[in-house]
């Protein structure tokens, strides 16, 4: 191996090791758990350019990494199980469906790539125009305005120098003020972006040119010039017309619509239609409530659905819907079946399986600790806010507590506001006063060369982004 490579290897060697080194330990139940470098490098990144106050030296990152990290939340996991988390009469029922509701998301966010492959290659018509507006006003009629773009499509029809007169004809005459200054370039837009007749005109051309006659529509007369016709272009093409600055970002917004129709025509086979209120179901019609349960309402990616299981999916999501049914059924369907798609798909690479049930389930849990925990935080903190406390806050802050230019009253509003952030920062200092606590019941230790290594790049992030305006990656 010559020196080149040698070194690259052993460079490369070092940065897998200090990615995968810890930068904090500590021992649960007599075993040893560990934060590594990979671990919390987005934390620090999201710190250093979000909330840099909290990163200025080295006790203060130790804070972070120990209370934002997975350590902390281990802890308190264990701490609540201690306390019997898991005995309450309704633990079963409510943690049963928020980990069934949790793995439908889980495999949702799997699935999502799976999709995007399954639809890059969905093609999209899209055309490119330029256009001259006419619109009629209180200076003339509308057959004057009709006359005065005729005459300008019939003198641009002889010009000898047609892409130069027409990007000066719309300079001189045109009134859609977002087009005329640039020879009325309307860029690429797909279908359903213009109206009717304008979009009817343009799409069924089928080569480039001027248009031979005016096209009449609510916005005026338009003098159109086909700059390119139709042709299929992938989503991938789009957006990176978009990125460039080619295409406007509305147009991404409605490819995203698009895709997600085609996605949906793709994926989801309706066994159902919806009329007067009533769905019918070959031949069978029944009332929105009356549905019988085995009855398959669609299938996506080949997978039969059952109108049980969409209720199913209903109660987990959306509490109360059974309200909402006979007058939301299409929509909530819809909502479904988009769903569905990519849950769908994440079972299709193979997700849906006892090891991500068990992840899921341990996540899951962790964070039914966390919002225990945080509820007996929050009725410690409450319980210690007088009125007097939050009079004392506005009598010191009230310089500050200003709204168009006038002191805000002292209302209902406002003190509830207040007492919701001294809450809220008392639950704080009681949540860093625990934790310091338990550094030394769980033998919490950090890797000094670690951490300096750590504020080093939270300190460059940081000046990048005060100097460029944004996030710089972490490396």
């Amino acid at each position: 191996m010559n020196f080149k490579k040698w070194l690259l290897a052993s460079i490369t060697t070092v940065f897998v090791f200090s990615c995968s080194q810890p930068v904090l330990t500590y021992e649960i139940g007599g075993k040893k758990k560990s934060v590594t470098y990979n671990d919390v490098k987005d934390l620090v990144e999201y710190m250093a350019t979000s909330y840099p106050q909290y990163l200025q030296d080295v006790e203060m990152l130790k804070n972070v990494l120990f209370s934002e990290s997975r350590a902390s939340k281990d802890i308190i996991l264990f701490e609540e199980l201690k306390a019997g988390l898991t005995n309450s009469p309704e633990f079963n029922d409510k943690f049963s469906s928020e980990i069934e509701k949790q793995y439908f998301i889980y495999l949702a966010q799997e699935g999502t790539n799976w999709v995007a492959q399954k639809t890059k290659n969905t093609a999209f018509p899209v055309v490119r125009a330029s256009h001259i507006l006419f619109t009629v006003n209180t200076n003339a009629t509308k057959e004057e305005v009709r006359l005065l773009a005729q005459n300008t499509l019939d003198t641009l029809k002889k010009s000898k120098n047609f892409t130069k007169d027409f990007s000066n004809a719309a300079i001189q005459y045109s009134q859609d003020p977002g087009s005329k200054d640039i020879g009325g370039d309307l860029g690429y837009f797909l279908e359903g972006m213009m109206v009717p007749e304008f979009e009817n005109a343009v799409f069924t051309t089928k080569k480039k040119g001027l248009l031979p006659e005016l096209v009449e529509t609510s916005d005026g007369y338009h003098i159109i010039y086909v700059t390119e016709p139709k042709t299929d272009k992938s989503y991938s093409w789009i957006e990176k017309q978009v990125q460039d600055g080619k295409m406007s970002y509305y147009v991404l917004m409605k490819l995203q619509q698009d895709l997600q129709t085609k996605t949906l025509a793709m994926a989801v086979k309706k066994n159902y239609t919806l009329e007067d209120n009533k769905v019918k179901v070959g031949k069978n019609e029944y009332e929105i409530t009356a549905i019988p349960d085995n009855t398959v309402l669609f299938s996506v990616w080949g997978k039969n659905y059952t109108w049980k299981e969409v209720k199913n999916l209903f109660a987990l999501f959306i509490p109360g819907y059974e309200q909402e049914l006979s007058t939301q059924f299409d929509a909530l369907m819809n909502a479904a079946q988009g769903f569905l798609v990519n849950v769908e798909g994440g079972r299709k690479i193979g997700k849906d399986n006892a090891d991500s049930r068990r992840k899921v389930r341990e996540d899951a849990l962790i964070q039914y600790a966390m919002n225990n925990f945080e509820q007996i935080l929050f009725q410690q903190a409450s319980s210690m806010i007088t009125d007097k406390d939050v009079k004392d806050f506005y009598e010191q802050n009230k310089a500050r507590l200003v709204k168009d230019g006038k002191p805000m009253p002292f209302d209902e509003n406002l003190k509830n506001q207040i007492r919701n952030q001294l809450i809220q920062s008392r639950m704080w200092y009681f949540y860093q006063s625990w934790l310091d606590q338990k550094k030394s019941e769980y033998k919490v230790t950090f890797n000094q060369n670690g951490l300096n290594d750590l504020l080093k790049k939270a300190n460059k992030i940081r000046a990048n982004a005060e100097i460029q305006g944004n996030s710089p990656q972490f490396q």
